[in-house]
């Protein structure tokens, strides 16, 4: 089982545009699911907008305010999705700006050493669905997957791509947080959309 681990530079993180799901788009349309990707398009410009939660301003500032870094990196390797690296930000300045994110309910997570309380230890469940599912080149559509944990560790799997969805937008910008930090090319995206929304004829996806 390989792990997700890479290094990203602080010239890479400035560029991250939040709610950017552009490369999935595009991934979409490649895989000839056009009409689906059109949809998404103009479902997350209405639900991620400025004005979709009363919090979003508040969280969209907190992201603006994690810090940049010239070098780190991205880890599955353990129980705890991790962005390893120093930090230039004060612990207590960065304790403060993940609180904006609070409640975390999947996890758990680790932000330049800080540990990130998670009401879950998904990393358990995590353990059991790892030894029963062969991730290892499979394109995965994760429903219900809260803030992206298992999506994470699934890419760590060998999963060649996960979609997540999940329409409560807290998750999503927990989500947001630590993609922040993540290798490219992007193959993890979470969707502020439910079930009920997905098309019937879905054919996109190796595991569901």
């Amino acid at each position: 089982m390989r792990a997700v681990a890479a290094t990203a530079t602080g010239t890479k993180l400035a560029n991250v545009k939040l709610w950017d799901r552009e490369p999935l788009y595009a991934e979409l349309i490649a895989r000839g699911n056009t009409a689906w990707s059109d949809q998404l398009r103009q479902c997350c410009q209405l639900r991620l907008s400025a004005d979709a939660h009363g919090k979003m301003p508040e969280w969209t500032a907190a992201w603006h305010a994690l810090p940049l870094t010239d070098d780190c990196r991205f880890s599955t390797a353990g129980p705890a999705v991790q962005v390893i690296g120093s930090e230039t930000t004060e612990r207590a300045t960065l304790r403060d700006t993940l609180m904006k994110f609070h409640p975390w309910r999947k996890g758990p997570f680790e932000l330049f050493g800080l540990w990130i309380d998670s009401e879950w230890r998904s990393d358990i469940k995590w353990n059991r669905l790892a030894a029963a599912v062969d991730f290892r080149g499979k394109s995965v559509l994760d429903v219900g997957c809260g803030n992206g944990y298992y999506g994470w560790r699934m890419l760590g799997a060998g999963a060649e791509w996960v979609v997540g969805c999940d329409p409560f937008l807290l998750y999503v910008m927990q989500f947001e947080v630590f993609r922040r930090y993540a290798p490219l090319p992007e193959r993890h995206f979470v969707l502020p959309v439910s079930d009920g929304e997905l098309p019937r004829d879905l054919q996109a996806f190796d595991i569901t």
